[in-house]
Formats: structure tokens, C-alpha cells, sequence
């Protein structure tokens, strides 16, 4: 770890082109804090090469935040990835900023509607941020407010909004200074704690507009003069308000070309990307007014980076191009390489924040602690809750360990082993810490990485608080675990892992047939389902050298449903393993790309419930009961049939189609119970002649 000392507060940004270096060239890191004691704070890193990742865990507040920051440049205009080395024998002097990057919406709140971390128990969720993250955030915030950052600009419309802002800060200072709210008004003037923006136009308005500022003010400290919150809750309040009057708070933007556009030169090419924790990537043309989504980050498979071949700009352009599940391509060039890894960077955190915490998509902008945790086959700072659980589902028997790293101490790393005793299956932490090398804790043996020291004690033994260990079976991490260090946003879910006690899921026998991409003709969008896309089309068969035509509904799993493709094909493998007069054909799946499609016969009509809507009083009650004996036949068979694979579920909905030749068609969709879990299953049953004939004259 590179040298660090701390250097006199600075109180302003223009204060800091003051400070020159106390022993050579060095980089600066400012730091946002908004107690009065010691105002801003400045890092000195004097070593002549230093990674960014390795400021970051200087600076950083605990190891499980630590995600969720980054370094910026001096101006504002990119970001530092983790693994960009600082030369200062090349760059000389340089200052950067300290500064939460990473921020999602509806963060604050007590209910399952916020973001949260990801927790075992629904009963206890766990914040994003924690009260020392929280009083970074406000200090960073409010200087942004304040300076007029380009992220943090309100409106001049959102005046009184400002105004109540700088009223609030105001009651904080007086609660940090434990001051009177009134004789901090006279110390400090509201103006100082408004944009420079608002200010100015404070200005130039004329006598009575000033007095309805004045007027507003003080309806504001007779409101707030009696108020019992605390300094935390209010920079929550500040925050909050914050997120109001700058709809863009937490987002960020890049001015891009469109390298598929034909309009070279022109505004035509020009394309902004919008990227935030709670909507993914959007883009727009320069002169549009609508966004327009790309994917969110789960969609994401690859992200790749190329020099631009166009003649215009300069050999420093890159072309940055992100690839969905589906094989759809975003293309963007970036004027420069460190704004296309600034842009990927961005993208590469929010999706360990959110999906995988040991995951990248580009080794240029990887965190070396990332690297090395992969190698060493170890955990990020997870709790010991999550590791312990980890060890249960996997089987928890004796000598069965991970390696995780300490959730408070970045240096500090715990192997956490299942220890057999008299009572059963315990679970002990071992401490190991790293300095120059890795080494149990009081304990003089060093070893150069994990492994080493791993591969030594299982064949030397280890002893733990007295009790002899043998380590055995190591369980490395997998993509996309649920841990502690995983963020759940407020518009999505996560579905817990299996409970511990009960068994590991089976294998899945899966038998369909599989059709082809090229025996398959698409017609018509016939709508959307609860899963799927559906089409009507036809598949084609060739019969004795002749080619026959067979209509058939394709159902294409949906995009924000890719990850249940599992399930889908388990529906598929039981819909098309059941032969009954009153069950639809299911003819097999067909998988092109990253598409998965269902192959069924093809019902003619529409729904029955919207047909009894539009005819209610021409169907006759015989008619529906025949309806109704026939779907219980049905039900009654794949009870039979299939009870020794699954028992049928709750009803959650019934559709019946009409009709088809000689027969309707009912559709039901259910929940049935498999021995490897809850599928869905949409089934298509066919009813008699009767039951068609009582209603055909009236269709």
C-alpha cells in the first residue's frame, strides 16, 4: 500500500490549486466531509506508482461499501477505473476527488418497496448505505448543490424548493454546532447554502421580489424552529429533497457517435447515453427529448473495446459495444480511451453491485482485488451469516471451508470451517492477515497467496482454539451468489436459495423434440403473455419428397424472463411427455440464439373469457357445463398421469380458445409442484364436438 499522510482541511475546491506538494509530485484526494471541525479533507499518496483501486481502500469507510465509490478527475469530465495506475513521475502533481459513484433510488425507506442489500431474512433487510456512507454522501452532495456541479444543477423554476434545501442545511449546522436556529441566521446568510446560480438570480430580481424570498424564509424558520430531528435524518431529508429538485441526481451522461450512423459530421450522429442504478442504459439522438432503454444490466453478456477506424477522429477514439442477451449490439465512440473505460467502468461496477460481485466484463478496467480474489478462489467481504449458509446448503460436513474476505478490515481475510464436535457440525472463523504476505494471525509462517497457504495446512493440519481441523473440501465462489454485497433495487426481486435443510436440487430430465429454426415460418404478433411473446406461424414437415404446412402457435420466452429458461423447458419436457383426446399437441422447442420458443398446435380463436364478455347472454348454460365436465376430465387425467413426477398446483387462471375443426380448446394456466421445484405450465385442453356444437351458431 502506497504512503499516505493527511494534509491541511480544505474548505473550498478553488483553495486546493493552492496547495503544492510538501515533498515532491504526488496525487491528491479530496475528500467531502461536512463537519465544521476539520471541513474537507485532502489524502497525500507520494509514491510514484499507485493503482486507483489502492487510494480507494485508503480512503475508504469499510470494506462492503467500498463498491460504491470511485475516483474522479480533477475537472469532473471521466472517472479513474480500479486498475489505472497513477505515474507521478509522468504526470507530476495531480488532484483527484474521492466520490461516491454508484447510487440507486428508493433507498431510504422501512418497507420491501426500497433498495436494499441482499438478506437471508425478508423480516431483516439490510441498508445500502450505512450512517458513515450517509454522511460522506451529504458532504459530497451538498458541495456538488453548492458549487453548481453539472450532475446537481436545479432548475431556477425549483426556487422555493432550493430555498427550503438551504433552510434545512441551515437547522443542521445549528443541531451540529448545538446553536440556536435564529443565531446561526445571523452568522451565516441563507444565500451561501444555495446554488451560485440561484444566488446570482437572488441578485437581479427587484425589491419585491427579494421580500417574498424573505417572507418565504421566515415561514421556514417558524416552521422549523421547533423540529426534534437529528443530524442524520436531516441530510436524509436534504438527500431526498436533493433527488427531487434534480431529477438527473445519480445518473450519468456521455456524449457519443453513432458509428452505424451514415450522417457523419452532423448532429445526426451524435447520441447521449444515459446510465443509472434503476433504469440500465439509455440513449437518445442530441436533438430528442425521449429517452430510449437498451437493457438493464442483467441483459448484459458481453462488452468489448476497439480503436475507431474513422478518419476524422483522433487514434485516442474508442468504440465501446455492449451486447445484450438477445445478440442486439449498443455502439458507441468515445473521443478518448479513458472516457470509454470511464463508461465501462460504470457499467462493470453497477453489475457486480447488482448481479455478480466477483464479475467483469473487460480485464482493462478489472479491480486488481477482483483478480486476485478469483484466483485465490476467495469471497468478497461477506458476513459470516452468508458464508456459514453457503457451507449448510453445500452439505456442511467436516473439513468443508471457504475464504472470504473481512467485512471490516481489508487487509484481514477468515477461513471459515466446518468443525465436527460432540454436538455436530460447528462453524469457526480463522483469522489470516496480509502484509507483506499472507499468515495466520499470530502465527510467523508467511506464504505469498492464499493458495499456498492453504495447500500447507491441509497437509500439515491446523489447530483452531485447541481443537485439531482438517481441512478438506473448499468451496470456491460461483456466479451470481446472493450475498450481502448484492443490491436489490427497489423495481426488482430476488428469490432467496433454497432453504438448508432441504435437499439440492435434481437434475432435470428433460425430453422434448427439437424443431428447427428452419422448419419454422412466422406470422402474426398475436399478443403478449405472462412469460411470453406469442406468434402465429406454421412448421413445415417433409412427407414422401412433399413439403405439408402445419399451423402452430410459437411462444418466445420473454426478455426480462431469459433467466427462467429452466423452468420453460421443464414445462415444455412435461407438456409434450402427456397424450390425452382433451391436451393441445405440444411439438417441441426450438432454440436460435438467445431465443427459446415453445412449439404448440395452433388454436383458431380467441380466448373464451373475452368471448363470454362479448356475448354473454347468447351461450347457453348446457354449453358451459360440458365445458366445465370436460376440463375436469382433463385435470382429473394429469392428476394420474403425472403423479409420480408432480402434484397440480393452485389454479391461477383459465382461458378457453374457440374452435378448432370439431373441437374447442381450453387453455389452462397452472402451478404445478415438481421434485426440482415450482414450474409453470400452460395447458391447452380439447373438448368434444358437443361442446362446440352448442356454441358454433352463435360465434
Amino acid at each position: 500500500m502506497a504512503p499516505w499522510e493527511e494534509t491541511s482541511a480544505l474548505m473550498q475546491n478553488k483553495q486546493m490549486d493552492r496547495l503544492w506538494s510538501p515533498s515532491g509530485p504526488g496525487v491528491r484526494v479530496h475528500m467531502y466531509y461536512s463537519n465544521s471541525d476539520h471541513g474537507e479533507l485532502t489524502l497525500w499518496f507520494s509514491s510514484r506508482k499507485v493503482s486507483a483501486e489502492e487510494i480507494c481502500i485508503a480512503a475508504a469507510i469499510k470494506c462492503v461499501y467500498h463498491n460504491l465509490f470511485s475516483l474522479a478527475s480533477e475537472d469532473f469530465t471521466f472517472w479513474f477505473h480500479p486498475n489505472y495506475i497513477f505515474n507521478t513521475e509522468e504526470t507530476g502533481d495531480l488532484l483527484v476527488h474521492y466520490r461516491v459513484r454508484f447510487f440507486f433510488q428508493n433507498w431510504y425507506g422501512k418497507d420491501n418497496r426500497r433498495s436494499h442489500r441482499y438478506s437471508l431474512s425478508k423480516s431483516r433487510l439490510s441498508a445500502i448505505l450505512d450512517c458513515n456512507v450517509i454522511n460522506y454522501l451529504f458532504a459530497q452532495s451538498r458541495s456538488d448543490f453548492i458549487h453548481g456541479h453539472p450532475e446537481v444543477c436545479p432548475s431556477l423554476k425549483m426556487h422555493d424548493e432550493c430555498l427550503g434545501m438551504a433552510i434545512l442545511d441551515m437547522l443542521r449546522i445549528a443541531k451540529e454546532s448545538k446553536q440556536n436556529l435564529q443565531d446561526v441566521c445571523k452568522e451565516i446568510s441563507y444565500k451561501s447554502c444555495l446554488p451560485e446560480s440561484h444566488r446570482h438570480e437572488i441578485q437581479k430580481q427587484h425589491a419585491l421580489a427579494r421580500y417574498r424570498f424573505r417572507k418565504t424564509l421566515k415561514r421556514y424558520l417558524r416552521q422549523l424552529s421547533n423540529c426534534q430531528a437529528d443530524e442524520l435524518s436531516l441530510k436524509l431529508k436534504y438527500l431526498l429533497d436533493l433527488e427531487i429538485v434534480t431529477p438527473s441526481f445519480g445518473t450519468e451522461q456521455f456524449q457519443v457517435w453513432n458509428p452505424n450512423s451514415i450522417h457523419q459530421g452532423d448532429n445526426v450522429a451524435l447520441q447521449l447515453i444515459q446510465v443509472s442504478g434503476e433504469s440500465g442504459i439509455q440513449y437518445r439522438a442530441m436533438d430528442a427529448s425521449e429517452w430510449q432503454t437498451f437493457c438493464d444490466f442483467q441483459e448484459i453478456i458481453d462488452i468489448s473495446i476497439k480503436q475507431a477506424s474513422r478518419d476524422r477522429l483522433t487514434l485516442e477514439s474508442r468504440v465501446v459495444t455492449v451486447t445484450r442477451q438477445d445478440s442486439r449490439c449498443l455502439e458507441a465512440e468515445f473521443q478518448t480511451l479513458k472516457e470509454a473505460l470511464s463508461f465501462v467502468s460504470l457499467i462493470d461496477g453497477y453489475f457486480r453491485l447488482i448481479m455478480d460481485s466477483l464479475h467483469y466484463f473487460c480485464e482493462e478496467v478489472a479491480p486488481p482485488s477482483i483478480l486476485e480474489d478469483l484466483e485465490n478462489c476467495c469471497h468478497g467481504p461477506i458476513t459470516s451469516e452468508f458464508a456459514i449458509n453457503k457451507l449448510k446448503r453445500a452439505g456442511a460436513k467436516a473439513g468443508m471451508f471457504l475464504i472470504r474476505r473481512s467485512p471490516k478490515e481489508f487487509n484481514d481475510y477468515f477461513i471459515t470451517i466446518c468443525v465436527k464436535t460432540p454436538h455436530g457440525i460447528e462453524y469457526k472463523d480463522c483469522l489470516l492477515r496480509k502484509d507483506c504476505s499472507f499468515h495466520l494471525f499470530g502465527v510467523t509462517r508467511n506464504f505469498n497467496n492464499l493458495k499456498e497457504l492453504i495447500l500447507y495446512y491441509q497437509n500439515n493440519g491446523l489447530t483452531i482454539a485447541g481443537v485439531p481441523v482438517d481441512l478438506k473440501t473448499w468451496c470456491s465462489p460461483q456466479p451470481k451468489e446472493l450475498t450481502n454485497l448484492i443490491v436489490v433495487r427497489s423495481n426488482c426481486s430476488l428469490e432467496a436459495p433454497a432453504s438448508p435443510s432441504l435437499p439440492c436440487r435434481q437434475a432435470i430430465n428433460v425430453q422434448f423434440q427439437m424443431v428447427k429454426k428452419e422448419d419454422l415460418k412466422w406470422g402474426d404478433n398475436l399478443g403478449q403473455g405472462s412469460f411470453t411473446k406469442i406468434f402465429q406461424g406454421f412448421k413445415m414437415d417433409n412427407r414422401d419428397g412433399e413439403v405439408h404446412e402445419t399451423g402452430v402457435l410459437l411462444k418466445v420466452l420473454d426478455t426480462p424472463h431469459k433467466s427462467c429458461w429452466e423452468s420453460f423447458f421443464e414445462a415444455a419436457s412435461v407438456m409434450s411427455q402427456l397424450s390425452h383426446k382433451h391436451l393441445i399437441l405440444v411439438y417441441g422447442i426450438c432454440i436460435h440464439g438467445s431465443e427459446n420458443v415453445m412449439v404448440q398446435e395452433y388454436v383458431k380463436y380467441g380466448a373464451l373469457d373475452l368471448f363470454l364478455k362479448r356475448n354473454r347472454s347468447t351461450v347457453q348454460v348446457r354449453w358451459k357445463l360440458d365445458v366445465a365436465r370436460q376440463l375436469a376430465c382433463a385435470l382429473n387425467y394429469l392428476v394420474r398421469a403425472t403423479s409420480s413426477k408432480m402434484a397440480v398446483g393452485e389454479f391461477q387462471q383459465v382461458s378457453f380458445p374457440l374452435p378448432k375443426g370439431n373441437l374447442t380448446r381450453v387453455q389452462c394456466s397452472m402451478v404445478v409442484q415438481s421434485l426440482n421445484g415450482p414450474v409453470h405450465v400452460h395447458l391447452t385442453f380439447a373438448l368434444t364436438r358437443l361442446a362446440a356444437e352448442c356454441c358454433a351458431v352463435r360465434v
